[in-house]
């Protein structure tokens, strides 16, 4: 998994930044694990006058506790299928199964295209010389995992770039089969 960056915007504390990057549900606990993680992974932040606007940071990974989706939080969920007034029949579970399946390749494609942004916004900053001097004056032990991070913030973005492919062919396939399965379920006319 690619390392996540970020620029700082207008925090100034690291609990600040803590609460910015990630979803603490308003738990103490997790927002000290938050911050913490910050100070591990920035040791910078921890120095007087060390948080400074546009200065980039390693958003580090933190176990059983979720960063805060870039793109504005998670995608809404799907509206329910419409029905045809509550009649059993086939093609009313046809016309819910197609409605869901339609609604579920939506959510997965938004899900998809969100983190495709942030996969190609970490692939270049991590390409970036100004990002490179930023992290290397901050952490000169990462000089050497540099390259890696670049090469799978790339594999990162081919990863998601093709799972969205396939989201798009499994979907048309559904669609098609249940149009299929409602042509044959037609009475002859």
């Amino acid at each position: 998994m690619p390392v996540r960056i970020t620029k700082i915007g207008r925090q100034r504390t690291v609990a600040g930044l803590a609460k910015a990057l990630f979803d603490t549900k308003g738990s103490a606990a997790l927002q000290g694990r938050a911050e913490a993680a910050l100070l591990r992974a920035n040791p910078e932040l921890a120095k007087e006058g060390g948080i400074k606007a546009g200065m980039t940071l390693i958003v580090p990974r933190v176990r059983d506790l979720a960063a805060k989706n870039e793109e504005g939080g998670p995608p809404t969920p799907p509206a329910p299928a419409p029905t045809d007034g509550g009649k059993d029949s086939p093609a009313t579970a046809i016309g819910l199964a197609r409605g869901r399946t339609q609604a579920l390749a939506e959510l997965g494609g938004r899900a998809l295209d969100a983190a495709l942004s942030s996969a190609k916004r970490s692939a270049k900053e991590l390409k970036s010389e100004a990002t490179a001097t930023a992290l290397l004056a901050a952490r000169p032990d990462f000089a050497e995992r540099l390259e890696a991070a670049r090469g799978q913030a790339d594999q990162e973005v081919k990863r998601i770039a093709e799972a969205g492919k396939q989201l798009r062919k499994v979907t048309a396939l559904a669609l098609d089969d249940l149009a299929a399965l409602g042509d044959a379920i037609k009475p002859d006319h």
